[in-house]
């Protein structure tokens, strides 16, 4: 048993300190050891259901945060309000998955790694009336740790909404999508913009 026993510890201990040493190499795609991934499960607390009130979620959820439906969604994307920043979408999938399509306007930041972003971002969502994050679909946890996160680096709390459906939802109601990557700094758009991209005029 002894001979069994001893080349598997050393085994997990060489795998241990090598995969720690990718990790801490590899910042931008590594676990972040100091992040709590386990606060969604806090956020379930009967404070946080307290918090969000019943009627602003969905029965099912497994979040504290309000909850927008595909409706509200299509009334927004290209709303007033998202043209001119009061409301600000977030993909919280990965760079290459935003890349190949998500909703229109939507900013990307990779809820593993916030950090890349968030100095640049940060002032968009201090500004925001409302922040919609969703990810690919219902069974997607990643707008909700980015949520989480968010909240966490002190973004209000009021202001997080989630779109459960996310990139799933939205191609499954035959709306349209787009590959444009949205960069920091935007203008103010119009909502003519997405009329026209609707449309396909130029």
């Amino acid at each position: 048993m002894k001979t069994i026993v001893l080349p598997a510890l050393m085994i997990l201990l060489v795998g241990s300190i090598l995969a720690l040493g990718f990790n801490s190499v590899r910042s931008d795609v590594g676990i972040k050891l100091s992040r709590n991934y386990f606060k969604i499960a806090q956020h379930t607390s009967a404070q946080s259901q307290h918090r969000r009130g019943e009627d602003d979620s969905s029965p099912h959820s497994k979040h504290p945060y309000k909850v927008v439906t595909l409706d509200e969604m299509i009334d927004m994307v290209g709303s007033e309000a998202h043209c001119n920043g009061d409301i600000v979408l977030l993909d919280a999938r990965n760079e290459d998955e935003y890349k190949v399509n998500h909703i229109c306007r939507a900013f990307h930041v990779d809820n593993y790694n916030v950090d890349k972003c968030f100095d640049r971002i940060q002032p968009y969502l201090d500004s925001a009336e409302m922040i919609v994050l969703y990810c690919g679909g219902a069974e997607c946890e990643d707008s909700i740790f980015l949520a989480t996160e968010l909240e966490a680096r002190g973004v209000a709390f009021d202001k997080l909404r989630l779109f459960e459906g996310g990139v799933k939802g939205w191609r499954d109601a035959d709306l349209p999508l787009e590959d444009t990557v949205q960069e920091m700094g935007f203008t103010q758009w119009s909502p003519a913009d997405f009329d026209a991209e609707e449309s396909g005029t130029p």
